[in-house]
């Protein structure tokens, strides 16, 4: 009576699901509900693990993971192992997460001029999975970086130096110790010296870091194969810290060697056949202190490579405040390349003017 009951309950399962589902669907639950009935009457136990179907799956599921081996969750402050590793940017679409072949810790990148990352990755990210392929895939209006007519005209009225195939390297500081205005002012040098330049494959090419205590993406070498879009990335450079107590130090030495390990690499667009060049924008020395000789001999290992080295010293307001002087770098400058090298703007409204100085000295 018992079978009898369990039979007509498979039948009328069989006929309610029809209204919805496929008949291959249909077979496929009719035979595990008569799979069951069989067991059931027949005194043999089992249970959905005992389906060979379901058995495969399993043992798959198992080779990969551990039954007990947690799924690793990442996130912008996570360690992580390989310079393929990208994080993204759940709540900004226009940037992402890169793991630093220097640090090992995820740092945060802008994608390319009018892309960004996908929804569906974004949605990953909040899940704090990670992915082995660059995560700007989408093109986006939002993430398009328009200047003002009066910023184009202002910025690129600048005169075209002469033709000459180098890569540049900026580092610009934008420690606590420079005053917000003065870094707007600053941006506006480094955008108007990268118009001055003739960008492109065959003739210059120009990568940007800016440091505080730690190091920050702006621009690859082989980014920008026009002026203006070199101008358009440097224009979205970040200026402020998120944390004043974590961030404000000058680690120049860290910029230098980022430079030298991760954009003077094929890689990234630097090319054997052309000279390097590093323009380093900073006003003043290395905070910590005792990371003085790092930055002293970080810049010597570029200048062993065959790199040119030039500083650009800006006033510092505090030296200036407390009556130390302008300059209180001068120590370390020098050991890190000639005086010839070393330009010096004596107020940041002046610090326009060096434009065509430093430009031409590449061309000499």
């Amino acid at each position: 009576m018992v079978q009898i009951l369990f039979l007509i309950t498979i039948w009328i399962t069989y006929w309610i699901s029809g209204m919805a589902c496929g008949r291959w669907m249909n077979l496929g639950l009719v035979s595990i509900l008569v799979y069951f009935s069989i067991i059931s009457n027949f005194g043999v136990e089992g249970s959905l693990e005992d389906i060979p179907i379901i058995k495969k799956l399993l043992k798959r599921r198992n080779s990969t993971r551990g039954n007990d081996e947690p799924i690793q969750k990442y996130n912008s402050s996570s360690d992580c192992t390989s310079v393929t590793q990208y994080l993204v940017n759940a709540d900004d679409p226009c940037s992402y997460y890169r793991c630093s072949r220097a640090t090992l810790k995820f740092e945060e990148m802008e994608c390319p001029d009018g892309r960004s990352t996908t929804s569906r990755d974004r949605k990953r990210a909040k899940k704090g999975k990670i992915l082995e392929t660059f995560p700007c895939a989408a093109k986006a209006r939002t993430c398009r970086v328009k200047l003002s007519k009066e910023q184009e005209n202002t910025i690129l009225s600048v005169p075209k130096v002469p033709r000459c195939g180098l890569d540049i390297m900026i580092a610009v500081d934008i420690s606590c110790s420079i005053a917000p205005l003065d870094k707007i002012k600053v941006k506006s040098f480094i955008q108007r010296m990268a118009a001055s330049l003739p960008i492109g494959r065959a003739k210059t090419q120009l990568g940007v870091v800016s440091f505080d205590a730690n190091v920050h993406h702006v621009l690859w070498l082989n980014s920008a194969i026009r002026s203006i879009k070199a101008v358009q990335a440097i224009h979205r450079m970040k200026l402020e810290q998120t944390n004043r107590r974590l961030q404000c130090g000058t680690a120049t030495y860290d910029a230098l060697n980022a430079i030298r390990n991760e954009y003077f690499t094929y890689e990234m667009g630097d090319r054997p056949t052309k000279p390097n060049a590093v323009v380093i924008i900073t006003d003043g020395k290395t905070v910590p202190v005792d990371r003085a000789n790092d930055t002293i001999n970080a810049a010597k290992a570029l200048l062993g490579d065959g790199a040119l080295v030039f500083v650009v010293a800006l006033p510092n307001q505090r030296s200036i405040t407390m009556g130390l002087g302008k300059f209180i770098g001068w120590a370390e400058w020098l050991q890190m390349t000639t005086k010839k090298n070393i330009f010096t703007a004596e107020d940041f409204d002046l610090l326009e003017s060096q434009v065509t100085n430093l430009t031409q000295s590449f061309c000499e």
